[in-house]
Parts: C-alpha cells; structure tokens; sequence
C-alpha cells in the first residue's frame, strides 16, 4: 500500500514547464498590449534610449530650501493655468525644475498626480531649449484641471518664451 502511494506520488508531479500564461500573473496578451509602454526601450538613431516618466535627477529641485529661495529672490511670470517662478542658481548648471500643486487644486491624489505628468513631460520636451543656471519653480492654478497636453505644452512655451534669459 505505501509502495502505491509513492508510484501515484511520482506520477503526479509533473517535470514538465508549464507554459507561462498558465500560471503567469500578467497574460501574455497584457504583456503584447502595451500597458507599460513608457518603460519599454526604444532605438533612437541607432542607440537606446529609454523613457522615464521622471526628469533627469540633475533637473529636479527637491529641497525646500531651494523652493523657498526661488520663491524670495525669482520672477514671476502669470499664465491662466500656473505661475512660474524663475530665479538663477548660486552656482551655473542645469536647469532645475519644481512643480507645487496643492490640495486646495484638487482633493484627490490622482488628479494632482496627472497635472504633475503633463508638466513634467511639457518640460522633458523642452531640456535643451532651457539656458542652464535657472531653477523654475510652476505653482499650479485650478484652471489646469481637465486640460489636455496639448493645451498644457502651449502654455508652457509662451511662458517660456517671456523668460528674457531662457
């Protein structure tokens, strides 16, 4: 009887792959769909470049101090949808970027989160246009909620273009 139950043991366990839809959390025909594509690699005149939903870490302004400074000592330039503050930096490098978008926009994470992605893809498009030695800083206005990219990026290249020292 025990030498049964291992012959049927032995039978049961399978040395065979299953395949990788079977047991897979994501089917392959999410993987085909496309879902992640922003992270995916692509070829770019024969290198790869791969896409990124962040600014380059050179081109972020993360503290405070910073955001304060730029608040005391920059300019303001008014837009329906944001106020961009510009102020130089104490030593000349790459152009940094700060987005503030508060509560008082919109409760919900989501949304602020979205407004945060056009803006960072608006600027992303524009790196090479930005003289290097200004950290701007978009203070974000209620206006902007429910506005497509295209409306978000037209807005930021006419505030940018009154930026004397862009």
């Amino acid at each position: 009887m025990v030498g049964e139950r291992v012959e049927n043991a032995k039978e049961d366990i399978s040395t065979e792959k299953k395949k990788k839809s079977e047991n897979a959390w994501v089917s392959e025909t999410d993987e085909k769909s496309g879902r992640a594509e922003c992270f995916k690699e692509a070829k770019v005149e024969g290198s790869k470049e791969t896409y990124s939903v962040m600014l380059p870490k050179e081109n972020r302004l993360i503290d405070d101090y910073d955001f304060r400074r730029v608040k005391r000592l920059g300019k303001s330039y008014h837009c329906p949808l944001f106020k961009l503050t510009v102020a130089p930096q104490k030593i000349s490098a790459a152009p940094r970027f700060g987005f503030v978008i508060s509560t008082k926009i919109d409760k919900r994470a989501t949304v602020r989160n979205r407004i945060n992605r056009l803006l960072r893809q608006a600027i992303r498009e524009r790196l090479g246009k930005i003289s290097e030695g200004l950290d701007l800083v978009f203070v974000v206005r209620p206006k902007i909620i429910g506005k497509n990219y295209e409306e978000v990026s037209t807005e930021v290249d006419q505030v940018l273009s009154k930026i004397s020292f862009a």
